[in-house]
């Protein structure tokens, strides 16, 4: 046996104290080649690294014991008391249920005599929204309108089953994107679910939030949380996404002491329709929201045709190339001679059926007009 330091993650024998390379306290992570018995016995995972871990619990890659290509992620819960491991119970119930191509596929679930759970899922590679922008800054407004679509396709998918199912926790960092260009929503640590009226649920979870992502109410729990709160979540994440900078958190907008700034006073290349529906989105007052996942969709459906014929841009010549402007420029004199010539030839055909010689002085002139125009 061994364990991970939470800090650097390096890999320390299971019977020290402080992380040998940092000197770090060490917290009792799993370590590598650790080995956990899945719900059957037949189900065995190895433990390889430590993809991350916060204050309320860790998730490891991990392979199959006799499929050492076969990953897995394997999230562990590190709080023991009750409350948070019925959470974690109800995050593993509602997961084993989905079955959707943006969200990863949870496969077991099952907890040890110590009392610690885990919960063992499709492994996603690729980086999350977050480390992207670490890399790029902020993202290109096509691109973004193309997460948008996707991320609110599958939060359709939640809102709309028979147990309503909201997400709680959308923003950059938990949605990722694969090699092949695949966005996935992950992390349903604050999931909750619902089968009947959102004023009458008696809301038992424990409380958790990204500040600058999460709506009003979930801050406060005096008002429960719905659809459009995650639709909160999502306007923010994508105010995010196309300026490069953390949305206010809404708890100060609500109080008035910060106003959102608009997106196109950050970045005026953006549509004036993408700028209006992620501020709609990110309203403070629920009944200002879009009430629907699929309703704000529309919405950013209807803003990627905006932008998509606004893309299409005329062709320009290449500055500095005097010969391709010389023949632009004799082409041009050449059409208005040949309309001027055209156009007195028309003139003295009208005037008489018959041309004669007499005509042709006057042809001329006008060749020699149209040529000086």
């Amino acid at each position: 046996m061994s364990q991970f330091c939470l800090k650097c993650r390096h890999n320390n024998a299971d019977h020290a104290k402080l992380c040998e390379k940092c000197a770090t306290r060490l917290t009792g992570l799993l370590g590598q080649e650790s080995l956990l018995i899945g719900s059957a016995e037949n189900r065995q995972y190895v433990i390889q690294s430590l993809l991350g871990a916060g204050g309320m619990g860790a998730v490891y890659l991990a392979h199959e014991r006799d499929n050492k290509q076969n990953f897995f992620a394997v999230k562990e819960n590190l709080f023991l008391d009750t409350s948070q491991r019925n959470q974690f119970e109800r995050e593993a119930t509602v997961l084993m249920s989905l079955d959707h191509p943006n969200l990863p596929k949870v496969t077991d679930h099952f907890f040890e005599a110590s009392g610690k759970q885990y919960l063992v899922m499709e492994y996603v590679a690729g980086d999350d929204l977050k480390e992207w922008l670490t890399k790029h800054k902020r993202a290109d407004e096509d691109q973004v309108l193309e997460w948008a679509d996707t991320l609110l396709s599958t939060l359709t998918y939640l809102h709309t089953r028979s147990k309503i199912i909201l997400h709680r926790d959308i923003k950059p960092s938990n949605l990722k994107v694969t090699p092949q260009g695949k966005l996935m929503l992950i992390d349903f640590g604050l999931v909750k679910q619902y089968s009947g009226d959102f004023a009458a649920t008696v809301f038992s979870s424990h409380r958790g939030f990204t500040l600058e992502y999460s709506p009003p109410e979930q801050v406060n729990s005096d008002e429960p949380t719905d659809p459009s709160s995650d639709l909160y979540a999502v306007g923010a994440t994508l105010y995010h996404l196309l300026s490069g900078k953390l949305p206010p958190p809404a708890g100060s907008r609500a109080a008035g002491t910060v106003e959102l700034q608009p997106l196109r006073k950050l970045v005026p290349e953006i549509s004036a329709k993408t700028e209006a529906f992620v501020q709609k989105a990110m309203s403070v007052r629920k009944v200002d929201r879009f009430q629907s996942a699929e309703d704000m969709r529309q919405a950013v459906l209807n803003a990627q045709q905006k932008t998509r014929r606004f893309n299409i841009r005329p062709l320009k010549m290449p500055r500095g190339n005097r010969l391709e402007t010389a023949f632009m420029g004799f082409g041009v004199v050449v059409i208005m001679i040949g309309l001027g010539l055209l156009a007195n030839l028309m003139s003295s055909a009208s005037a008489s059926p018959t041309p004669t010689r007499a005509a042709l002085p006057a042809t001329q002139t006008g060749l020699i007009q149209a040529t000086a125009t």
